[in-house]
């Protein structure tokens, strides 16, 4: 049983750290891009005017790590076309 909880435990630490690294990395990108867009930070959908609030992935990362936290593979869009994009590449809403 002790081997079951050490593991268990092994397995949300992985995940937590996970998690945290994909934090830090939305937050630098949302930083670097205000910056550079002086606070206009527009979503990138084509012909989109509202304010970018969320870190979206450009390809679909589906599970890959290494295209999960790749910088070249991020964009900003808006709560609106975020949703509209990952309802379209996950199947619809609720999957």
């Amino acid at each position: 049983m002790r081997r079951q909880q050490v593991e268990a435990r092994r397995a949300a630490d992985a995940d937590q750290a996970r998690y945290r690294r994909w934090y830090k990395l939305r937050i630098w990108y949302a930083r670097r891009h205000d910056c550079l867009k002086v606070a206009l930070f527009r979503c990138a959908t084509p012909g989109c005017l509202e304010r970018a609030t969320d870190v979206d992935h450009i390809k679909p990362h589906r599970g890959n790590w290494d295209l999960f936290v790749d910088r070249d593979n991020l964009q900003a869009l808006c709560k609106g076309c975020h949703s509209r994009k990952t309802a379209a590449e996950d199947g619809g809403f609720g999957r």
